[in-house]
């Protein structure tokens, strides 16, 4: 959650899932399969200084988001840095996957934010080869948004992508599948910022 740039909406779609498993897992057959047999590890804001800063960017002018191996040589992404795991915001997130990979860890997920001027979101996606992502196509649309202060939707969008992070660290060093969701969740209307709300 809020791995980098300053939204809330990554926090909020984190927080009304907990929120919906707490309050439902009695009444419903998914949510108490995932209240009762699944372990959900949480690693929040990873780079507090891009957060602070409104950025994507660390003190030393590196997005952490595009920090991990692999696709690192060939990404023409700018401000990667020198080296793959060269900042001390990927360090975590790499020692995490690595200490509950032998806890059979099936599924990552890293939320984004892109804060511009315009609402949607992309969701980044990564299978591994014997799923080929199914379990991801099959819950797109409840990333959807609707804006609260008009008619405007936003469907969510499935990107494939050789970007050098985490989901394709994920997906090829554990066989997980992965997914990045970044949300670009404000827009200019009639010189007013309206906010997205999200579907859980």
């Amino acid at each position: 959650a809020n791995h980098c740039a300053s939204s809330y909406i990554p926090l909020r779609a984190l927080g009304g899932f907990f929120k919906n498993l707490c309050e439902n897992y009695k009444n419903d057959a998914i949510l108490n399969f995932l209240h009762s047999k699944v372990k959900f590890v949480v690693l929040p804001v990873v780079s507090p200084e891009a957060l602070f800063s409104k950025s994507k960017l660390n003190s030393g002018g590196v997005s952490p988001f595009v920090n991990y191996d692999h696709f690192f040589e060939m990404s023409p992404a700018e401000n990667k840095g020198d080296g793959a795991f060269s900042e001390p915001e990927t360090i975590p997130v790499i020692s995490l996957m690595e200490m509950i990979s032998g806890e059979k860890c099936v599924f990552y997920c890293d939320f984004e934010s892109e804060n511009m001027n315009r609402i949607g979101k992309k969701i980044y996606i990564k299978s591994n080869d014997m799923t080929q992502g199914n379990e991801i196509y099959r819950m797109v649309s409840k990333f959807d948004s609707r804006l609260s202060l008009s008619d405007a939707y936003a469907s969510s969008e499935f990107v494939e992508t050789n970007a050098p992070i985490a989901t394709n660290y994920a997906a090829y060093m554990y066989s997980m599948n992965a997914c990045t969701v970044v949300w670009s969740d404000r827009f200019i209307s009639q010189n007013s910022v309206a906010e997205s709300t999200l579907k859980y």
